[in-house]
C-alpha cells in the first residue's frame, strides 16, 4: 500500500512555511516595537542631565525627599553626606526645562539665601540648617521659590573645590 502524496500536499506544505517576505516583515515589526519601547522610556531619557557620568561612579545619594509646596515652591531635603561638609564647600545647579541653568553658591555656612554665581536666575534658593550646626546633614534642606508653574527642573549638587557632581534630582512643578 504505497500511497503517493496528492499534488496538493506539496502546496499545503509550502503555505505553512513562512516566506522570506514574511520573515522580513516580522523582523521589521519587531524592530519597530523595540524602537518604540526604547524611545518612550522616560527614566532613560531623563537620566543624568547635569551629571553625565554620575551613573558610572559609586556615590552616596545626598538628596533626600522633595516636597512640592505649590506651583512655584519646592523643598528639597539633603540626605546623608558621609563627611557632613560645610555648606560653602558645595554649589547647587538648577536647570529649567533642559535649557536655562543657574549655578548657586552658599554665602556662609549658616541659614540663608544662596547667590547666583553663573548662568540664568532660575529660582531663589535658601539653605535651611535644621540643627544650626553649620554642616550639611540629614534634615537640612533647600527651599526653592520663584519657580515657573508646570515646568520640569533638575537640581544638582557639586563639590565646589573640584567641580565634581555628587547627585541630581528631578521634579516638575504643577500647573497653577
Amino acid at each position: 500500500m504505497n500511497q503517493e502524496p496528492s499534488p496538493n500536499a506539496k502546496e499545503e506544505k509550502s503555505t505553512l512555511r513562512p516566506t522570506k517576505l514574511g520573515k522580513v516583515a516580522m523582523f521589521v515589526i519587531l524592530l519597530l516595537v523595540l524602537y518604540a519601547i526604547v524611545a518612550y522610556h522616560p527614566e532613560v531619557e531623563d537620566e543624568d542631565k547635569l551629571c553625565p557620568r554620575i551613573g558610572s561612579r559609586d556615590v552616596s545619594v545626598p538628596w533626600g525627599s522633595k516636597t512640592i509646596i505649590s506651583s512655584t515652591e519646592v523643598l528639597v531635603d539633603f540626605g546623608r553626606l558621609a563627611s557632613e561638609p560645610r555648606p560653602t564647600l558645595l554649589t547647587i545647579k538648577l536647570m529649567k526645562d533642559d535649557e536655562d541653568i543657574g549655578t548657586y553658591a552658599f554665602q556662609t555656612n549658616e541659614d540663608g539665601p544662596l547667590i547666583l554665581i553663573e548662568g540664568e536666575d532660575v529660582g531663589n534658593l535658601t539653605y535651611i540648617d535644621l540643627a544650626d550646626n553649620e554642616k550639611v546633614n540629614v534634615g537640612d534642606r533647600i527651599r526653592i521659590t520663584n519657580l515657573s508653574p508646570n515646568t520640569d527642573y533638575v537640581i544638582a549638587m557639586f563639590w565646589a573645590p573640584t567641580g565634581d557632581c555628587m547627585t541630581e534630582m528631578y521634579f516638575t512643578t504643577p500647573p497653577e
